[in-house]
């Protein structure tokens, strides 16, 4: 039964599979404000369901251990936490944008440890999301909005690590790997959540269907579909289409939970997405 919806899933254009995957990915913004539960344990359950559902492409005897696979271990943990904090606490829109500054974390990354200097047209997009990091933390601090817009900016290195040793490891492929940092994920953090003195795991019963769709649905398959998808397609087509993510998850919010960005949230996120864009569209490996 599986490999038959996978047979048939597989027959969609790449491109459609590309932006399903990226539809999916969106939802996280809104849903997750629709619903309460600790911010600490959402990303804990939501990754231990996407790692098994994504069992079955497990190759444990592919898996190579070394500091890459623990860096890569690591990196999505911290992730997966700074993602959910930053929309648990931060508009939608000004989680995902700051999540998509990591091409800046990856240049200053390579700039002070390998001296290698950016070029001209790697430096364009960078300076320009530079410039959206710092307008939508000029954002004048209501509540929790400064510290969720530092958890973004978290997700944003945390996912630098994440690119930077995720093509250094050998876990028996991209589905295998993906299975692999889920489960690895959820364990690491319930298991501290359950060491954690006085700590209480608890989820509410009406908070039960939103946590499933977000592990079962909308985590594992949108990993699913991107790699269907980028084999057909292409990495660099697969990263254009894929920012379609970062164009829905603030209409995801508003039609949800009816959030809206503020002024500077709103001036950031274009600000961040015409940096996402000119990066994906203009910038080669090479650059």
């Amino acid at each position: 039964m599986f490999k038959k919806i996978a047979a048939l899933i597989d027959r969609l254009p790449g491109e459609w599979l590309v932006f399903i995957s990226a539809f999916l990915f969106s939802t996280a913004g809104g849903v997750t404000k629709s619903f309460q539960m600790d911010a600490i344990l959402l990303p804990g359950v939501r990754s231990m369901l996407a790692g098994l559902v994504l069992l079955p492409f497990l190759r444990p005897k592919k898996i190579v251990w070394d500091r890459w696979l623990l860096l890569l271990i690591a990196s999505f943990t911290g992730l997966v936490l700074c993602i959910l904090c930053a929309i648990r606490f931060t508009t939608a829109a000004n989680a995902l944008a700051l999540q998509f500054t990591t091409p800046l974390f990856i240049c200053l990354g390579n700039w002070i440890f390998r001296h290698k200097r950016p070029s001209l047209r790697r430096l364009v997009p960078i300076v320009i999301m530079l410039a959206g990091i710092i307008i939508i933390l000029c954002e004048p601090n209501t509540g929790t909005n400064f510290m969720g817009n530092l958890f973004g900016v978290g997700a944003g290195l945390a996912f630098a690590g994440v690119s930077v040793s995720l093509n250094r490891v050998r876990a028996g492929g991209y589905l295998s790997t993906i299975a692999l940092l889920n489960l690895a994920a959820g364990v690491l953090i319930l298991t501290a959540l359950l060491l954690w003195p006085s700590y209480h795991i608890h989820i509410e019963l009406s908070a039960i269907p939103y946590v499933l769709f977000l592990g079962l649905v909308q985590l594992s398959g949108g990993y699913i579909f991107y790699m269907m998808g980028v084999r057909k397609v292409g990495p660099q087509k697969a990263s254009i289409l894929g920012a379609w993510e970062f164009i829905l998850t603030p209409v995801w919010a508003f039609l949800l939970v009816r959030e809206l960005p503020t002024v500077y949230g709103a001036i950031g996120w274009v600000v961040l997405l015409i940096a996402v864009f000119i990066e994906n569209r203009f910038v080669k490996e090479t650059d």
